[in-house]
């Protein structure tokens, strides 16, 4: 595929910038004539297309005419929007008002990707665009928003009244946009410009909130690419006839993809109200072409490698599953203040700025007045995580299984009528055509109809594309998609119901609407009350989807690979809502939430002999543990009977100790000491010595490498210029990581190159971060366990190496690595490169020069892919901004050991906390940048430091310090 001109690029950004007008509002001329799209373009076509626009824009009244009394908006001097509004109409007016005048670029991009309309922008400059705008017609989000919102949504319903004063204001600020009274910078105003910027629509705001539910719950690219994994290992290495070489991994898909996580942490313990065994039938699974796999998910993956679009990937990337949130509530009983305490840090890829814009909404007026304060999700209104005056809740992603994906045997090509099997007849396919265009900067220079094909009782059918265009699908096979957003739903009904809560029994009435974020919520009242739910619709599926068991039955089904579309792996119906894991007023005092499995269902590696099937995988619970040790004091890290308070929980968020690596150092320690002790006969090891002879000469290197990990605290220290036990620590994380990195290269990169999963270093395993060091550690704790156990050597075969003659075990791969990571310490190659700059080597094979700060941390992306990184932050030195820490702390900056390079571009997207003391409830908050996305702007990064020091900022909440700390004042009409 053509990737971008860096030449036409560098023209592009030659333009310069001029910052918007952030003066108070002053009354423009009229914009012209209306061009909002029709409600029904008819014929099946998206109403959501961003048709290219000749002449005027904007609605011919001044908007602001909408106003029924004035309403104040302060910023103050943490760059934060404060509005005070007499009424509801005016309160949301104001609030899209001020969204779009900070963040208009933002919520420009992420419309365009959600209703598949990016190519109109950036289309002549990457064929990506044009991928992703197929792949988001296919899921159809604004075809489904708005649906929803002219069908289905009741005409009373008080998100409609929300979310359409909302989208006013938003169109207040494009009128002003499109008469010139305030302006964007010059690259900004040259790919949306204001000629060819459409009006927003209502359910343009419900399908940007379905593009936050693809990224947490949409995994059918992991899901594709784990069955052609399984399905090319059993191949190759359980063929008839296969070497005994091969033959002792014909099972090693499930040693490599486990299900069961290194920790047993849990939210609560087990479903709800009991559980009760599945019977499990010995189906096997569908064979797919490897061909027609690829390119499914190749598909999914249009932004990976594309130099345009690679830092801000809508669908995250292959390592999404690594990341996560961290989220918590404790009891009054624990806390300081008497009252519960909410913590949440949300993890997402990191853009300047965030997602997530802060801001506080005060109605003065009415019988049920609105107040919040927290942080909003660009293009929706009010907050999606903070409080109320009642109420605070954090939200993580629960990772429940809300897709899947169908084999279907078709009948007919797609240009024609044709049909899928389907419990032994045949379904017609339905066909949705539409247009996509495809241009720069709005200038259209091409367009191409997209025929969608639809199996009714599934989804989409997955299209095929040649050099950026679609080709007709032949007759045989296809793969079809069914994912719980697919459907009409009403999260900002959850959200109003939310706003409006006081007591647990709301917010259980609340959560009735929150159908696919795929969240575990915490909740702590000013009551003293304190609640978690795991929440959405969570399918059922029929007993054939649920066979697979990796050693039973290797190539069952799940619904984690792809599934038989003949109607044997259906889904049934939803999990009932008292089977949702939840919880209320635990007697523990605290609920954590961290990815982690909720009830327990894969601690036995076993996803589908429970009473239902929430999920194939979660995180591994590394987080969890951790936050439980520092909520519970179990680390001693705060006096006896000291009572949590705010800035504990802060310091909790940014925890950096690396457990992870406290479970894996002692097996380095304990194979160099096993190496170097000489009382062991070299035939206790079939490997023990061919690896003494390896390692002859440099025993003393191994001595004091042992010794700095044997040493360790497992603190990981961020510090550029450590000293003292610090310097210690910095250099143990150091050497530990880049040991890891070539631990799983000589564990896996043998089998995994045979298989197409591994070349030079680069790797093709899904979820590498989470899975492959899960995978190693289970391998190494419980060797004995392992599909791939080796009578000969007395480990895993995995730890042989199938390119020697000789037989290789943990030994080898252990102390190998350790020579091997001093060696790449002290050699002169770059671990990386950020924005065109080195990340240096330490060039040293003194671990006194190894600087954990030095080669870890994180790196923001520019706010839109043809903005550069003019605009990144720190400009000079280093390019990323040091962070403590390992893989999978709690607070978080994964690298995930694929490579040399420990720069991480995802992390904590905002840091809150709340107390909920009834007398004053108190919120702090960080965001990873600013509030404005202007780089001119004094709040474009006034946050930074905050975020990166762990010392977010009270939230301000009483008016008369808001308007003392105001450093602008404004006020909207009427005058």
């Amino acid at each position: 595929m053509s990737k971008l001109s860096l030449a036409a690029l560098a023209l592009v950004l030659a333009a310069g910038c001029s910052g918007p007008n952030n003066g108070t509002h002053t009354r423009t001329p009229d914009g012209g004539a209306d061009t909002r799209v029709p409600p029904d373009m008819g014929g099946g076509s998206d109403a959501a297309a961003d048709m290219a626009v000749e002449g005027d824009q904007g609605t011919p009244e001044d908007p602001f005419d909408a106003l029924a009394d004035e309403v104040t908006m302060y910023r103050d001097s943490d760059g934060i929007m404060h509005i005070f509004a007499s009424n509801q109409d005016d309160l949301f007016f104001a609030n899209g008002y001020a969204m779009a005048r900070d963040r208009f670029p933002q919520m420009e991009f992420y419309r365009r990707v959600s209703t598949g309309t990016l190519s109109e922008v950036v289309g002549s400059l990457s064929d990506s665009a044009i991928d992703v705008d197929v792949l988001f017609r296919m899921l159809g989000l604004k075809r489904s928003a708005e649906r929803y919102w002219r069908e289905e949504l009741p005409a009373d319903a008080e998100s409609r009244r929300v979310v359409e004063a909302f989208t006013a204001g938003v169109n207040a600020y494009l009128w002003q946009y499109r008469t010139g009274a305030v302006t964007q910078p010059a690259v900004i105003q040259e790919a949306f410009s204001p000629q060819n910027t459409r009006d927003w629509e209502a359910s343009d705001t419900a399908a940007i909130g379905k593009l936050l539910a693809v990224s947490l719950t949409y995994a059918a690219d992991i899901y594709i690419d784990a069955h052609e994994f399984r399905q090319a290992t059993a191949d190759l290495f359980g063929a008839p006839g296969a070497s005994p070489e091969y033959a002792k991994r014909a099972l090693m898909f499930g040693d490599v993809v486990r299900n069961a996580p290194p920790s047993d942490a849990t939210h609560i313990d087990g479903f709800p109200d009991g559980d009760t065994m599945a019977l499990r039938q010995l189906v096997q699974a569908p064979r797919i072409s490897p061909e027609l796999l690829r390119n499914a998910r190749d598909l999914h993956r249009a932004f990976e490698g594309d130099p345009l679009f690679e830092s801000l990937n809508p669908l995250t990337g292959r390592d999404r599953y690594s990341r996560g949130s961290n989220n918590w509530v404790v009891a009054g009983a624990l806390t300081e203040s008497g009252f519960p305490a909410v913590a949440n840090d949300p993890h997402l890829d990191l853009s300047t700025p965030t997602v997530f814009y802060p801001v506080h909404l005060h109605q003065t007026e009415g019988d049920r007045p609105y107040r919040m304060i927290g942080a909003a999700y660009v293009g929706a209104p009010g907050i999606v995580i903070g409080r109320t005056e009642r109420v605070a809740w954090g939200t993580t992603v629960g990772f429940y299984d809300y897709v899947d994906v169908y084999q279907e045997q078709v009948t007919g090509r797609s240009d024609e009528a044709a049909t899928v099997a389907f419990e032994g007849g045949e379904v017609p396919i339905e066909r949705i055509t539409e247009t996509i265009n495809v241009g720069n900067f709005g200038a259209i220079r091409d367009s191409f109809e997209l025929d969608i094909e639809w199996v009714p009782h599934h989804g989409p059918i997955i299209p095929q594309l040649a050099d950026g265009r679609p080709v007709v699908r032949e007759s045989g096979e296809a793969l079809s998609v069914k994912w719980v957003g697919l459907e009409a739903s009403n999260e900002l009904e959850f959200l109003v119901g939310l706003w409006r809560a006081e007591t647990v029994a709301d917010v259980e009435v609340a959560l009735d609407n929150y159908e696919v974020g795929s969240s575990n919520f915490v909740f702590g009242f000013t009551s003293g009350d304190i609640f978690y739910s795991g929440q959405s619709k969570i399918p059922v599926r029929d007993a054939g989807a649920l066979t697979y068991h990796p050693r039973d039955n290797p190539m069952g089904n799940a619904p984690f690979f792809v599934l038989p579309g003949d109607g044997t792996a259906e889904w049934t119906g939803y999990i009932p809502e008292e089977k949702i894991p939840h919880a209320v007023n635990p007697d523990k005092n605290y609920i954590i939430t961290a990815n982690n499995d909720p009830v327990g269902t894969t601690l036995d590696n076993d996803t589908v002999n429970d009473e239902y099937y929430l999920a194939g995988f979660f995180a591994g619970g590394i987080r969890a543990e951790r936050i439980e040790e520092r909520i519970t004091n179990a680390t001693g890290e705060r006096p006896a009977d000291t009572k949590l308070t705010p800035q504990m929980h802060v310091e909790i968020q940014d925890d950096g100790w690396d457990k992870l690596a406290s479970r894996f150092a002692p097996f380095f320690v304990t194979a160099v000491d096993t190496v170097l002790d000489g009382t062991i006969d070299d035939s206790t090891y079939t490997d023990l010595g061919a690896i003494r002879g390896e390692i002859s000469g440099r025993e003393a290197d191994l001595v004091a490498l042992r010794d700095l990990l044997d040493g360790w605290n497992y603190s990981a220290p961020k510090s550029r210029t450590p000293t003292g036990d610090e310097a210690t620590a910095s250099a143990a994380e150091t050497l530990f990581t880049v040991a890891m990195v070539y631990a799983l290269r000589h564990t896996y990169g043998d089998e995994l190159a045979l298989v197409g999963r591994y070349d030079n270093g680069e790797w093709g395993i899904p979820r590498f971060g989470d899975i492959v060091p899960r995978s190693l550690l289970f391998l190494l704790e419980q060797p004995e366990n392992a599909l791939t156990w080796d009578d000969d050597t007395q480990d895993s075969a995995l730890f042989d190496d199938l390119n020697t003659p000789e037989l290789e075990t943990r030994l080898t791969v252990l102390v190998r690595s350790l020579l091997d990571a001093q060696d790449r310490l002290g050699s002169s190659a770059p671990f990386g490169s950020r924005f065109g700059r080195d990340i240096p080597s330490p060039r040293s094979t003194d671990s006194g020069d190894w600087v954990w700060g030095n080669l870890h941390g994180l790196s923001l992306s520019p706010l839109l892919p043809f903005v550069g990184a003019d605009w990144q932050r720190p400009a000079s030195g280093l390019p990323f901004y040091e962070r403590q820490g390992g893989q999978l702390a709690v607070t978080p900056c994964n690298h995930g050991f694929r490579n040399f390079d420990f720069v991480c571009g995802s992390g904590s997207s905002l840091r809150m906390v709340h107390d909920m003391d009834p007398a004053g409830p108190r919120t702090w908050n960080a965001v990873p940048g600013g509030t404005v996305a202007d780089p001119t702007s004094p709040f474009f990064d006034n946050q930074m430091e905050m975020w990166q020091g762990g010392a977010p900022t009270l939230m301000r909440w009483d008016r008369a310090e808001i308007e003392a700390a105001a450093v602008t004042t404004e006020t909207l009409p009427p005058e």
